[in-house]
């Protein structure tokens, strides 16, 4: 389960990436993780969290 602790980490990458008018999408495509997707001209990122870094155990 996700705590409080790990969901305000990734909301506060999501934060930045929106303070930087970056656009993103969320998946999820293995178990336990949330990938950012993210693609700007000329670069596309792939950001994978996770569960132990989200739950922060």
């Amino acid at each position: 389960m996700m705590n409080h602790n790990g969901l305000t980490k990734l909301t506060n990458f999501l934060t930045e990436l929106e303070k930087h008018k970056i656009k993103y999408t969320l998946a999820h495509y293995r178990e336990k993780t949330i990938m950012v997707m993210v693609a700007i001209p000329g670069e596309r990122w792939e950001i994978e969290f996770f569960h132990h870094w989200i739950s922060g155990n």
